[in-house]
């Protein structure tokens, strides 16, 4: 058909054959592991990667292309990055006109390589001339399609991984809802040596810790991530995670489709200082080191205000009153109850009398 397609439909098409081959690449790995998990660098700053991630980036957006030519979508062809085409910090889509997609086809090469399932395939849609997010769909290794698209939040899943498209679509549960850190199922981004060393140094994530351990039902678990971030956002029978947080910064295109479908699931994000964060900003240069994200994504506002009061500069809103208290009265005994000197000459003055 040469009829435009609304964007959002051609965004969730893209993805869903997206999602369907990294669904099926898994599969086939082992019939060439070698060539597929090779090392390599890309761009300007020498980029560790694996030969997977530029394969599958390039398959991905070029079905992209091959479906918005086909449709004839009259804003005009999106702009397309991935992961691995993110080079310049300078680049800035604040006054383009054309949408902007951005895509992780492999989020989580460690994982694909050592035949885990805690990977995904990601995809956001930014609408630069009305600053908004228009659709974010994340894809877990187990064929789950987490969306939201406007206002629509789901999830889907196809009978037939290889058939024509006719997914099973379901509501998302929601947040778990628990307040208490010390209930809380909690995750970060951890899984590399590096990370968990600068962290292990870090006074205000040690006394996460030092807080944490006090309780029997308290877990951190070093998997962070949009997965996590999915399992947050539905919450079903067994117990799954109550909030994600990250404290040295992220780049977008690894959170910010999670984030955004979390938060429209009805999860609570902010920064570390309890702060609305904004996506929108971090899409306008999305390789941009200043535009990498710290935030905390909590089943319950509750939850984001504990663990912002244990991991960034908030502080709690009775030690707030408490230390203010103290502040008034010290302002109070300074300014009334001082002791007044006397000097000797006006001691002479009042008694008469030479001070010895």
């Amino acid at each position: 058909s040469s009829a435009s397609k609304p964007p959002e439909t051609l965004t969730f098409y893209a993805a869903i054959n997206s999602i369907r081959h990294a669904t099926q690449m898994q599969d086939t790995l082992q019939d060439d592991r070698a060539r597929i998990f090779a090392p390599a660098t890309i761009g300007p700053g020498a980029k560790a990667i694996m030969a997977i991630d530029v394969i599958e980036e390039h398959h991905s957006i070029e079905r992209f292309r091959k479906l918005y030519r086909r449709y004839g979508y009259a804003a005009g062809e999106p702009i397309v990055r991935g992961e691995e085409s993110l080079f310049d910090p300078l680049f800035d889509v604040s006054n383009e006109q054309c949408p902007l997609i951005i895509k992780d086809t492999v989020d989580g090469t460690d994982d694909v390589e050592q035949g885990t399932s805690d990977w995904c395939s990601s995809m956001v849609f930014f609408n630069p001339p009305e600053n908004r997010i228009v659709a974010a769909i994340v894809g877990l290794a187990d064929g789950m399609i987490y969306f939201a698209i406007e206002d629509l939040v789901g999830k889907c899943r196809y009978r037939d991984v290889t058939g024509p498209f006719s997914p099973d679509v379901f509501p998302l549960g929601g947040p778990s809802g628990v307040t208490s850190l010390g209930e809380s199922l909690v995750a970060f981004y951890g899984q590399k040596p590096s990370r968990l060393a600068v962290l292990s140094t870090d006074r205000e994530y040690n006394a996460l810790l030092a807080s944490m351990r006090l309780s029997k039902r308290a877990r951190i678990r070093t998997q962070g991530g949009q997965p996590m971030m999915m399992r947050l956002a539905d919450h079903i029978a067994h117990r799954q995670v109550d909030a994600v947080f990250e404290k040295l910064g992220q780049a977008p295109h690894d959170v910010v489709a999670g984030l955004h479908i979390a938060q429209m699931a009805g999860a609570n994000l902010c920064d570390l200082r309890g702060s609305p964060l904004d996506l929108c900003a971090a899409l306008r240069r999305p390789a941009d080191p200043a535009s990498r994200l710290k935030y905390v994504l909590a089943a319950s506002p509750e939850l984001a205000r504990e663990l912002c009061c244990r991991l960034g500069d908030t502080v709690p809103t009775q030690q707030f009153f408490w230390a203010g208290l103290r502040a008034l009265e010290s302002v109070f005994r300074r300014a009334f109850l001082r002791p007044k000197r006397v000097n000797k000459s006006a001691r002479m003055s009042a008694t008469g009398t030479v001070p010895v």
